[in-house]
């Protein structure tokens, strides 16, 4: 087994050999940290640079994003998903502004405060930005230190995370904390990668316990398989006699939430549009959108992590909007609905029906 001294020496000199270049690499302001790191919890780092630029543009320091609307901040992150972790950040520069001060905390214990900030993120801020001697354990960690020492335990379990917390910090090289941080995450994303990770030209293969034993694809362990929730939802694109579109906001504690949305209706299990015009909820819609005609605009299905949904599109075009329409809804002329923040599966949909006419 190879010592924690020499994995670090070997590793910070990989490091050096292979510089990445993205725009949170080697920064030190912890707010511009933060936000990289929580980004990166989304997406990958090419798709990230873009949404993390452009973040940074729109609310360059704490005070702008806890100044900021909730809405302008979920229009920023719209696409990202787990839109809680947009307003996780509200919360937390909120609260950096009336009980630090404006100042971004330094240490890790400071850190774990915040909502939104867990074990992850306060050793990756604190060791990014103040040389903290914290490891930080992410997937690219647990898969090379799993790979390399041979554990066999899962890190999704209570267990399993306390121990790899505890190996993470016994090869931690604490004087370069920071760096060697940034290098082992790297080294998990560009060289250990999940599949088809490049062994041969690996640095440690003489050293690794899944390379000498034949076992790469067995590691890391993952007991647990993931189950998905299967949602079906029909949207229906409401146009009025003066060729505005109804939309309204998500208000429940669900997926989306604060986010806004066409007219929906959702059901249990698959279903045409003949059933669901059965329903009370549609007979409902129907009411107040009196002399309508419907036309069917297709079907796509999204993953998520825990979730399957599978939206229906309809476009109802009516000639008279009943005066008892719900309070909920409003009516946007199509070119303003780029200042409103969709999720993806309706913002994808809007701008190609929107594009066509």
């Amino acid at each position: 087994m190879i010592t924690p001294k020499t994995f670090s020496k070997k590793l910070l000199q990989w490091s050096k050999s292979n510089p990445r270049d993205y725009p949170w690499i080697g920064e030190k302001d912890p707010y511009k940290i933060w936000i990289s790191e929580v980004i990166l919890q989304q997406t990958r780092s090419e798709q990230g640079k873009n949404y993390y630029e452009n973040f940074i543009k729109k609310f360059p320091t704490v005070r702008a994003l806890a100044d900021a609307t909730e809405d302008s901040i979920l229009h920023c992150w719209k696409g990202l998903g787990y839109y809680s972790r947009a307003r996780n950040l509200h919360h937390a520069a909120k609260t950096i502004l009336v009980k630090f001060q404006g100042k971004f905390p330094k240490s890790y214990e400071e850190l774990l405060t915040l909502k939104g900030i867990g074990e992850y993120s306060a050793a990756a801020i604190s060791s990014f930005a103040y040389n903290s001697p914290k490891a930080v354990v992410d997937g690219n960690v647990v898969r090379v230190l799993s790979r390399m020492l041979g554990m066999e335990i899962d890190f999704h379990t209570s267990a399993g995370k306390l121990k790899f917390i505890e190996i993470a910090n016994s090869y931690l090289d604490k004087e370069n904390a920071g760096a060697y941080n940034q290098a082992i995450m790297n080294f998990g994303a560009v060289q250990c990668m999940p599949r088809q990770p490049d062994c041969l030209n690996c640095i440690f293969s003489q050293n690794c316990f899944a390379y000498q034993n034949n076992c790469i694809d067995k590691l890391p362990v993952r007991n647990k398989k993931i189950t998905l929730k299967r949602r079906y939802i029909h949207y229906f694109y409401l146009v009025n006699s003066k060729g505005e579109i109804a939309i309204h906001q998500r208000v429940k504690k669900d997926i989306w939430q604060k986010l806004y949305e066409l007219p929906a209706i959702e059901t249990s299990k698959k279903m045409e549009f003949k059933s669901i015009s059965s329903i009370e909820k549609a007979t409902d819609l129907f009411r107040f959108s009196r002399n309508s005609r419907v036309e069917n605009y297709g079907k796509t299905v999204q993953k998520l992590s825990h979730q399957e949904i599978h939206a229906s599109y309809y476009c109802l075009k009516t000639t008279h909007i009943d005066s008892k329409i719900k309070p909920e809804f409003c009516f946007v002329k199509p070119e303003n609905l780029v200042n409103f923040a969709f999720p993806k599966i309706l913002s994808t949909f809007l701008e190609n029906i929107i594009n066509k006419k």
